[in-house]
């Protein structure tokens, strides 16, 4: 060490502070669901926006997904999705190889 110059003082991650607006700094993983919370009262709007966005990703990229799974089974309503018989790739062959297609 050169002369005149000062040792830095080590940082102790076992401490933990609250600082002005509500976050503990240096609690880590702990600290975690307490600085998330504050976050989100801090951020009111954005995450109403984010919850906006979300349920559009979900009902427009999730939700066709069920008609994806229809087009395997012999759907029956009163069955429902779930208890439909599965038919695998019959239903596409029945379509493309037996005339249906090219019929329209």
């Amino acid at each position: 060490m050169k002369d005149g110059e000062k040792k830095k003082p080590k940082r102790s991650y076992t401490t933990t502070t609250l600082d002005s607006s509500g976050y503990i700094e240096g609690g880590g993983v702990r600290a975690l669901p307490h600085n998330l919370w504050v976050d989100i009262k801090r951020n009111k709007v954005l995450y109403v926006c984010l919850t906006f966005i979300l349920a559009f990703f979900v009902i427009f990229s999730f939700l066709p997904l069920v008609g994806l799974l229809m087009a395997f089974e012999r759907y029956s309503p009163v069955k429902g999705f779930f208890g439909s018989q599965w038919v695998g790739l019959q239903n596409f062959e029945t379509f493309f190889f037996r005339g249906l297609m090219w019929e329209g």
